[in-house]
């Protein structure tokens, strides 16, 4: 499957069967609210992203990141993801996420607007969810140590110093 285009991930997710709950929207918002962020909105585009994602870890049974970097040049600003298995509700995932460092700075950040968010289910029963968030700030590349790197394309990146819980791949 490819990731390269928003607007077939857009018709991908009117193909598919899936929800975005209120409750999942009042959650990630009233998480954000808790901590002083506005809230975001529902994206029928990096709902299809996550679906499609979500669905490729569910038919491997492997909770990754691959083709982020593929995912995230699609939108000219910024991009996140965060990952999950095990959760049986969408609820779950996200406090899930909230309880780790890296996911958690994921859906604090000022720069996102909007979001998706999908599970798929693996042929041994295991629940993988994607959350996929966006901002149509210019992206920024975060790496450890702080240093932000204003990037208008791709870069390469070296060794250790990648955020892994950013979802940046090396």
């Amino acid at each position: 499957m490819s990731y390269t285009s928003f607007g077939r991930a857009a018709a991908f997710a009117t193909a598919c069967i899936f929800s975005i709950t209120l409750a999942s929207a009042q959650d990630l918002n009233s998480f954000r609210a808790a901590h002083g962020r506005p809230v975001l909105s529902s994206s029928a585009q990096l709902s299809g992203i996550a679906q499609m994602h979500a669905s490729s870890m569910a038919s491997r049974s492997h909770l990754d990141h691959n083709g982020f970097m593929e995912r995230a040049k699609s939108s000219s600003g910024t991009s996140a993801e965060n990952v999950s298995y095990g959760c049986e509700t969408e609820a779950c995932a996200i406090k899930q996420w909230a309880n780790s460092g890296g996911h958690r700075a994921n859906m604090l950040r000022s720069d996102v607007d909007s979001y998706g968010i999908a599970s798929a289910t693996s042929a041994n029963g295991r629940k993988y969810w994607v959350l996929e968030l966006a901002g149509s700030t210019p992206r920024v590349i975060y790496v450890r140590g702080g240093k932000r790197i204003k990037a208008t394309k791709t870069v390469p990146f070296a060794g250790a110093s990648i955020g892994r819980d950013l979802g940046i791949e090396r």
